[in-house]
């Protein structure tokens, strides 16, 4: 699936590709058997007449999972670029905001670990020209056009 969104007059192009079936999320306690279909999403972004790519991975519900469902339709995909730009957004926080914010403890590796994959999806967002001041803005202007 690829589909093209306008964002605060920034166009990026959002295209997903099936990396692998029936996984668990990463970081998940090993009593959670839920299994999931894992996604590379490509964010697209021309800066400078130059094309801008950074790739993330986005785990599709359990149901669709159990339905068989192997494609990301446009809304699912624009469901994706969002659930990656409130990854970015728990990065703004210091780690013990973080934690208090998702009612973790901060003496958790595992937590820290889902901690750094934040920082890092905020690290791929800032090479697209996403930057932190922006990322509530741009979740705003997602909920008026209907994905949340």
């Amino acid at each position: 699936m690829k589909t093209k969104i306008k964002l605060l007059d920034k166009e990026f192009e959002l295209k997903s590709k099936l990396k692998e079936e029936g996984v668990k999320f990463p970081f998940t306690d090993e009593k959670d058997n839920t299994l999931h279909n894992k996604f590379t999403i490509s964010i697209s972004r021309i800066i400078d007449n130059k094309k801008t790519t950074r790739r993330f991975y986005f785990y599709d519900s359990q149901d669709n999972y159990e339905k068989g469902i192997k494609d990301l339709n446009e809304e699912t995909l624009k469901w994706a670029f969002r659930s990656i730009l409130e990854d970015g957004l728990s990065a703004t926080e210091d780690f013990g905001d973080f934690c208090s914010e998702f009612g973790y403890s901060t003496d958790s590796i595992r937590v820290s670990e889902i901690y750094k994959a934040c920082q890092k999806t905020l690290e791929k967002l800032n090479f697209l020209g996403i930057f932190e001041s922006e990322l509530s803005d741009m979740l705003e202007e997602l909920s008026k056009m209907g994905i949340e």
